[in-house]
């Protein structure tokens, strides 16, 4: 996927270059923003107009910079990006050349993202403009975005229904100096000098005039100011006033423009951050304050309130209520670090790229994706005559993909190359692959193995994941969702569900306890996790799995008993147990965010809302979340029919598994079944191989190899009917 940055002042350029000066919340924003696609494998190219000649090319970060020449800027942009061919075209902050802009790349084929940088930039006729009477271009270019991006719940409300409905929030990346991989410096608050932060430019919108009457009214606290004097949106003269009153009040320091790790040093060794601003959005010296665990004090700007419901800080209102606040912090070390503490895990969790990355997707490879295509077709045309009879236990589960898909590109303007779709792409061939190689005799076994293996890949290096309750994840980047504990569990929870019916089928006593032993290690790697979903889903197929075991005889029934009473005496579940107690009381977040979905559902019951609105905001005012429900992913991102496809795929497969004739995976299908179902109804949509295994043989294999001859399984008339091929063509010849 390629991304093309709007440089409207060569500000992302100076960032990236480290120039000293520097300047601007937007344009710092954009190059950490386009430095983190990058790294996550993204092409980025960034539009220079001065810093560059016209053509001439650098690269820092990954991120390409390239000169597009001081012509008039929109003939430009135009020849910039049909030359260039991005996917998608980016400006952060509000331009009255925003409007053109996004007609050229239309023309060109390229889809636009506007991001919002400040509150009054969703409001065009009082948006920040440098040409205010230009402002309806603006608007223009809103209505005919293809997606806006607004940093908090605030801006998302203040949207126009119609412009809400293509609006997300993405949240700033954190990007800070750091040491030792993900530590970041931070100094602790006893060792820090008890002065109070102001970071920014000299406008009016800023205020930097009640940080000299603060000063004024407490002339035993100190303040270092950064920052130089501008004319945007503000009146002239006043900067350079400001400057002056500064440089005269004596407990002022007054550093004027400094480079920024100049500002972020000033920011991460203070007390306190102090903002006086009467707009912003979503502060960059916030973002920076709190990851470097400075509290944040605050007259009016609190995005979400997060400050008052996180306690990172202080809401005070007026400015003598400010200097009270700022007062006690600076006495109280503890309280400040308490602060710093709940600041720095705020920012990981909400802040840190690999959150940005997701809420954009990541490009899956070409090439893999390519040959997955390829395989699925190799083997569908493989199967020749047979193709519809094997294909027609998952024909429910591809028209439910299917019309996902093209409800997303007709219905809500998605493109083939959007991350989702070519996930549900992919999701269809795999399932044909799948299904297919179950034809092979043994390949559920084979299969379960590989799958155990690549799971203990990452078992080396689980480590538990601080928090209300540890959990145990994976300390490295892995595919097939292994490196998040929900997806670790599942993978595991499914080797064990495999493991402990293959146990019971096995006819050799010291095989059978081999294996048996297998499923007990992949569910204790499950429950370290305290995954209360997977554990659940474990539980009911295994169950269900056992429900003939009596039937079978004696032996099992014992070695079962004796088995389970060892593992419980070792007390090796016993700290897993005490776990899951603990995180039973936690509200897992469910029921209040399925009648958010269900409401919206209701509103848009059709066509779902697409996509790219599925997210909920009632677990976070900032961070929105899918559903955590597969139904209500289908019904809110698709509407009726991909829903009731989906409904109807589940409801032939369990009609299936109690009324077709045994085969050589009918032990399997219900268990598997039941597994995936309540994976499904607990959990999000994911694609992982051993969710495509159990969507296959939870449906229900048609052909089988239980005996000598493949048997094509149909019905003809309402009755189950088995034809052999091998007594047909002894039939036929006599």
């Amino acid at each position: 996927m390629k991304i093309a940055f709007i440089d409207l002042n060569d500000g992302i350029y100076a960032y990236a270059s480290r120039i000293p000066w520097a300047v601007g919340g937007a344009e710092r924003s954009q190059w950490v923003f386009s430095r983190v696609l990058a790294a996550a494998g993204w092409s980025v190219i960034v539009g220079v107009r001065d810093r560059l000649n016209a053509g001439e090319r650098r690269i820092i970060d990954r991120v390409q910079f390239v000169g597009i020449g001081q012509r008039q800027f929109l003939l430009a942009w135009n020849r910039f990006l049909r030359c260039h061919r991005a996917d998608w075209l980016y400006l952060r902050s509000a331009s009255h050349l925003w409007g053109p802009a996004v007609e050229i790349a239309k023309l060109a084929g390229v889809r636009t993202i506007f991001s919002a940088a400040c509150d009054l930039d969703i409001q065009p006729r009082h948006a920040p403009l440098y040409r205010p009477r230009w402002w309806p271009l603006y608007a223009w270019g809103l209505s005919r975005a293809d997606k806006i991006f607004v940093q908090h719940t605030g801006q998302l409300s203040t949207l126009s229904p119609r412009l809400r409905l293509k609006a997300s929030i993405l949240p700033k990346v954190c990007a800070v100096p750091e040491v030792g991989g993900d530590t970041p410096i931070v100094k602790p608050h006893a060792e820090r000098e008890k002065y109070v932060a102001w970071v920014g430019m000299l406008c009016q919108l800023k205020r930097p005039d009640i940080v000299i009457e603060m000063a004024r009214k407490a002339p035993s606290m100190r303040f270092i100011v950064c920052g130089g004097p501008t004319n945007f949106m503000s009146s002239p003269g006043y900067g350079e006033r400001i400057v002056n009153e500064l440089r005269a009040t004596p407990n002022i320091e007054y550093l004027g423009q400094v480079p920024p790790l100049k500002a972020q040093q000033v920011i991460s060794d203070a007390a306190v951050l102090l903002c006086t601003s009467d707009v912003e959005g979503f502060p960059n010296t916030f973002v920076q304050a709190w990851s470097s665990g400075t509290p944040v004090v605050t007259l009016k700007v609190d995005p979400d309130h997060l400050i008052e419901r996180i306690q990172l800080g202080a809401v005070s209102g007026n400015p003598d209520r400010a200097v009270t606040d700022i007062m006690a912090l600076i006495e109280s070390s503890d309280q400040r670090e308490k602060i710093a503490g709940r600041a720095r895990r705020f920012i990981v969790e909400n802040f840190s790229a690999a959150t940005v990355v997701r809420y954009l997707g990541v490009e899956v490879p070409l090439v893999a994706a390519g040959l997955t295509v390829a395989l699925a077709w190799f083997c569908y045309t493989h199967l020749r005559s047979r193709a519809k009879d094997v294909c027609a236990p998952i024909a429910l589960l591809l028209a439910s993909q299917v019309s996902f898909i093209l409800v997303q590109i007709f219905f809500h303007g998605a493109s083939v190359m959007d991350e989702i779709i070519r996930s549900f792409v992919l999701w269809i061939c795999g399932t044909v692959v799948v299904q297919s190689l179950c034809l092979r005799r043994g390949f559920l076994y084979r299969c379960t193995f590989v799958l155990f293996a690549i799971g203990l890949v990452g078992v080396p290096y689980l480590q538990f994941d601080p928090g209300q309750v540890e959990r145990v994840r994976a300390g490295i980047q892995l595919s097939g969702n292994l490196a998040h504990p929900n997806g670790l569990a599942g993978w595991f929870g499914f080797c064990a569900v495999s493991f402990a019916i293959f146990g019971l089928e096995e006819k050799r006593s010291w095989v059978r306890g081999v294996i048996w032993l297998l499923a007990v290690v992949c569910l204790f790697i499950a429950g370290l996790t305290v995954s209360r979903g997977a554990l659940l889903a474990s539980a009911i197929a295994i169950t269900v799995a056992f429900r003939r075991l009596l039937k079978r005889g004696f032996l099992p029934t014992l070695l079962l008993i004796i088995f389970t009473g060892v593992i419980l005496e070792s007390g090796l579940f016993g700290n897993i147990a005490s776990l899951y107690e603990e995180r039973g009381m936690e509200e897992t977040g469910r029921l209040l965010l399925w009648p958010e979905a269900i409401e919206r559902i209701i509103d848009s019951p059709l066509i779902g809302v697409g996509i790219s609105n599925i997210g909920l905001y009632a677990l976070s005012p900032y961070n929105p979340h899918p559903p955590h429900n597969s139904f209500l992913f289908f019904a809110l991102s698709s509407g009726v029919v991909s829903l009731a496809l989906w409904i109807s795929y589940w409801i032939r497969a369990a009609w299936r598994s109690f009324s077709i004739e045994q085969q050589e995976y009918g032990s399997f299908q219900l268990p598997f079944l039941l597994y995936a179902f309540v994976n499904f109804m607990l959990g999000d949509i994911t694609t992982v191989p051993w969710v495509l295994l159990t969507l296959s043989v939870g449906a229900g294999a048609a052909v089988s190899h239980a005996q000598k001859h493949p048997l094509v399984v149909r019905r003809i008339r309402g009755r189950r009917t088995v034809r052999s091929l091998g007594r047909s063509f002894k039939a036929a010849n006599p």
